[in-house]
């Protein structure tokens, strides 16, 4: 995860110090607005794109999420309706049983104890 943060930034940073060196070679002058307007739509749109690769290559798959929880797949679908329906977390892949989660929402997705609940 830090890899992919490190080299979206890096790649950042390589785009923005590559569009300062071909608007400004010599270090100074003068950009016309539109110029500035379409470097910064290059960057941003660069970044969005860096930024959503790496945030899907983090989701966990219901597979990932049985292996880590130690249940069976059906278990681990279970689960996922469960907490997405109580904490509204996870996304189904649609015309699927799939669903994908955040790391972060691991801790909402652990098991509750067996057995009945305690009457108060």
């Amino acid at each position: 995860m830090v890899i992919l943060r490190e080299e979206c930034r890096e790649a950042m940073n390589a785009e923005i110090e590559k569009a300062i060196a071909s608007l400004v070679p010599a270090g100074e002058g003068i950009v016309s607005t539109e110029t500035l307007r379409n470097v910064f739509t290059k960057i941003s749109q660069l970044a969005f794109v860096k930024g959503e690769n790496a945030s899907y290559s983090k989701l966990l798959t219901t597979k990932e999420l049985a292996e880590m929880l130690g249940v069976n797949r059906t278990r681990a679908n279970q689960l996922a309706r469960s907490r997405h329906k109580k904490y509204g977390i996870g996304y189904q892949i649609p015309g699927t049983n799939q669903w994908l989660f955040r790391p972060e929402d691991m801790r909402l997705l652990l098991p509750d104890k067996p057995g009945r609940p305690v009457k108060p």
